[in-house]
């Protein structure tokens, strides 16, 4: 196994050089697909070894960053043990019951882990269907069935409208036979003579997909949406415990509260395209960046313990400016509370000097 602590942080981000990886169709002959595991990470294996199959997530830094991952399961909070992976995924393929689907030649799957979560799915399943819709090269695209509540929206139908697909089901395991596969795109940081860069595949991707989207997008202007705070009240981790002290403060600067996940896909696309400002703690909400114009600004709070770089990375690559804030109160349980008085002082000086916003 390739010692990735030497090259990735704890969350997965490059801390020197890493090769660049880029999207490419891959074929195995007989892959078992296997879901409902820690944090539904989706497992693809090639049959009969039992391996990852190749560039399944990545390169192999991240794929044994995110295997050391799972074979950590905690007990009780406080009881870590360490899992034999393969041993487990054999137990699974030989005592559980499997769909066999059959690919076409001219058929292509996407995989990946967290297809249920709105972030991933724009950011690493949409940005390769604006790859497969450039190519055309294929007639069908099986994708997972988290997807199909996105893809049924009319931009999104639209944007993807030259391609066909057809949805596998993640509640339940499978076996692909004679399966191409289409690998993921660099989410992360190149380092290059020590500065963070980004692949231009990536960039030429994501902006790619935000223009297609912008095109098919019936876009109704609101001067309410200028200026938002994304809340996470409802969520049931990774909570910012002083929101309401945020809001109450910046409602002096017309920032208006949205709980994006109460919004169907259309009005989420329709607030991000209005905005101008939008403030956060770190959570799928902020993926909405992805529809907001160049040169509009991203404010977002982290606690101390989960600096995911994710959110920098979109916007670097979309021409959004960027702006972080760490919670100076840090809980364990990656809840935070901001300190309410550094963002509101820094957004004053961002209205008085930058007419733009």
């Amino acid at each position: 196994m390739i010692k990735y602590k030497r090259y990735l942080d704890q969350l997965g981000w490059p801390v020197k050089k890493t090769p660049n990886f880029k999207i490419k169709k891959n074929y195995e002959s007989k892959i078992f697909l296997f879901s409902k595991f820690k944090r539904k990470f989706d497992i693809c294996l090639k049959m009969p070894s039992f391996e990852l199959i190749e560039n399944y997530y990545g390169d192999k830094l991240l794929e044994n960053y995110h295997l050391d991952k799972l074979r950590k399961i905690s007990l009780f909070k406080f009881i870590n043990i360490r899992v034999n992976f393969r041993l487990l995924s054999k137990l699974i393929f030989y005592t559980s019951k499997k769909k066999v689907i059959k690919i076409k030649k001219n058929e292509i799957c996407l995989f990946g882990p967290y297809s249920h979560s709105y972030s991933h799915a724009i950011h690493e399943f949409f940005v390769r269907l604006i790859y497969l819709s450039k190519k055309r090269k294929f007639s069908l695209v099986w994708l997972p069935d988290n997807l199909k509540k996105y893809l049924i929206s009319n931009s999104y139908k639209k944007t993807f409208s030259n391609l066909r697909f057809k949805f596998y089901s993640t509640s339940k395991n499978s076996i692909f036979i004679n399966c191409n596969y289409l690998s993921h795109p660099n989410n992360r940081w190149l380092i290059r003579n020590k500065k963070k860069i980004i692949s231009n595949e990536y960039i030429y991707l994501a902006n790619t997909f935000r223009k297609k989207v912008f095109k098919n997008h019936l876009f109704k202007k609101n001067p309410d949406y200028k200026y938002i705070i994304v809340s996470r009240s409802n969520a049931i981790r990774r909570k910012l415990i002083n929101e309401k002290e945020l809001i109450d403060k910046l409602k002096v600067y017309n920032f208006k509260l949205v709980s994006f996940e109460e919004c169907n896909f259309e009005t989420q696309i329709n607030i991000a395209r209005n905005c101008k400002i939008m403030v956060g703690y770190h959570g799928a909400g902020l993926t909405n960046l992805f529809f907001m114009k160049p040169k509009s600004l991203v404010l977002e709070i982290f606690n101390k313990n989960y600096e995911h770089e994710h959110f920098e990375f979109f916007s670097k690559a979309l021409k959004i400016n960027y702006k972080s804030f760490k919670c100076n109160k840090n809980y364990l349980n990656l809840d935070g509370a901001c300190n309410v008085n550094e963002i509101s002082n820094y957004i004053k000086k961002k209205l008085r000097y930058n007419k733009k916003y």
